[in-house]
């Protein structure tokens, strides 16, 4: 982002919105395919904000993650 690599943002933006699809991750892929369109109107400061938008998502998986590992683990 901070080099305006239109096609290196839009392709990382898209791939993250897939494998959020992948894991049933919405939130996150609703935010990677807001990035990825802005990306590709090169409308960079509204990719920056996004930027915190989908961190805050991606730790949102990485949270749920214990949670999910635990529930999928058969009790003794």
């Amino acid at each position: 982002v901070n080099e305006r690599n239109t096609e290196q943002a839009t392709r990382s933006a898209h791939t993250l919105k897939g494998m959020a699809g992948t894991i049933a991750a919405t939130a996150l892929q609703k935010c990677a395919a807001e990035a990825e369109a802005q990306s590709r109107a090169c409308d960079w400061d509204a990719v920056a904000r996004q930027l915190d938008q989908l961190r805050a998502e991606i730790d949102r998986c990485i949270e749920f993650i214990p949670a999910l590992a635990s529930s999928a683990t058969p009790s003794s």
